[in-house]
């Protein structure tokens, strides 16, 4: 998953009224590390933009540390 797509899901509320809980949103892509500590790894991916050859899109990706995890 990249690191949006968890920052993202933190927002939503599992009882029984869900919804979204905007002060859950972590500010800072690193803010997770903190949660996770040990666990997970943050990698950066880059893949071909479509505007031209030149453009790249980096995402951040994160990785289970460990298989154990």
């Amino acid at each position: 998953m990249i690191v949006e797509e968890i920052i993202d899901g933190l927002i939503i509320k599992l009882k029984l009224n869900g919804g979204f809980n905007k002060a859950r949103r972590l500010l800072n892509r690193n803010d997770i590390l903190y949660i996770c500590p040990g666990f997970i790894t943050i990698t950066i991916k880059e893949q071909d933009g479509f505007a031209s050859w030149e453009d790249k899109i980096s995402y951040y990706i994160i990785y289970i540390a460990h298989f154990s995890v």
